[in-house]
């Protein structure tokens, strides 16, 4: 016959939990939670960027330029690294350091700028 051991070592268990699960039951009666209104949607980075260098006119930009013009654009404060990590996509091309530009793609009837 097994013997049971520290079966009583925390007695007060079944009352903790009794005590959790009428909170718990307590919160579901009040409803799903109100949530606040979200901000509307922004345009990805990448897009403002696409839109930055094509108002520049088929001229490149320099990245400072860029990541500037984006947070005017953007009317928002937008972190260095996520204008560097866009810029480093198949998207834009570099064409000297630290200058920018969108990348051209060649299909069978001719050049095309990539939106």
């Amino acid at each position: 016959m097994a013997v049971l051991t520290r079966q009583l070592s925390n007695p007060d268990f079944q009352q903790r939990l009794a005590h959790s699960t009428e909170i718990v039951g307590r919160r579901s009666l009040l409803g799903p939670a109100v949530l606040a209104d979200r901000p509307e949607p922004r345009i990805p980075v990448s897009h403002a960027i696409a839109t930055v260098l094509s108002a520049s006119t088929g001229s490149s930009m320099r990245m400072v330029d860029i990541h500037r013009a984006v947070e005017v654009l953007l009317d928002a404060t937008v972190p260095r690294s996520t204008v560097k990590n866009a810029l480093a996509t198949r998207r834009f091309m570099r064409v000297g350091h630290g200058r920018y530009n969108r990348r051209l793609l060649r299909r069978a009837r001719g050049y095309f700028r990539q939106t």
